[in-house]
């Protein structure tokens, strides 16, 4: 499960306005489909592809959604340490990337850097990036941030059992304790 918070954010969702409204992310994905490679073939990213729901929260007004695909491009949950060319940052959070794996999003930036692999359960905090080159399709609509302040924000990878795998350890509890050896009352 993959989380990523931050705030403030002014634009519009689905023709609905808010103003310095704070917002949340989130998403799961399997560790075990983490993957590398180089964004615009020089900067090292780890990224794993998911279908992230935004939630946006502007005083006593919320708005939840899911993020489409942008044209050419699809969400991921994405890490990289930018010291490889220089810059003493790093990104964690959601991205749209494309092919050349190089995309915008939200998350958290972070001076000097903490990037992330993408399996260790952890939180990383830094200050925002809420950034999309272009409006962002929703299952609510457009989504459009037109001013974002720098403000705190944070990561977090937290481990999330696979579904079925509580029935089954109830299932084997069960069977244990009915095979469990049994004292005859004197």
């Amino acid at each position: 499960m993959y989380t990523a918070t931050g705030g403030v954010i002014t634009g519009s969702i689905g023709g609905n306005s808010f103003t310095d409204a704070s917002w949340t992310i989130t998403g799961t994905a399997y560790a075990g489909t983490v993957q590398t490679g180089l964004a615009n073939g020089t900067l090292p990213v780890v990224y794993n592809y998911l279908v992230p729901v935004i939630t946006i929260i502007d005083g006593g007004s919320s708005w939840t959604a899911t993020l489409l695909d942008p044209s050419g491009a699809q969400w991921a949950v994405g890490s990289t340490d930018y010291s490889v060319m220089g810059v003493d940052a790093s990104f964690s959070g959601f991205i749209a990337l494309d092919a050349t794996l190089n995309g915008e999003g939200f998350g958290a930036l972070t001076a000097p850097p903490d990037a992330s692999d993408l399996v260790t359960p952890r939180t990383i905090l830094g200050t925002q990036l809420a950034n999309l080159s272009s409006p962002a399709e929703t299952s609510l609509g457009t989504l459009t941030i037109s001013d974002t302040t720098d403000g705190a924000a944070s990561f977090n990878i937290a481990a999330v059992p696979i579904p079925g795998t509580l029935a089954l350890l109830g299932v084997g509890g069960l069977i244990g304790w009915r095979l469990r050896p049994r004292t005859a009352d004197a």
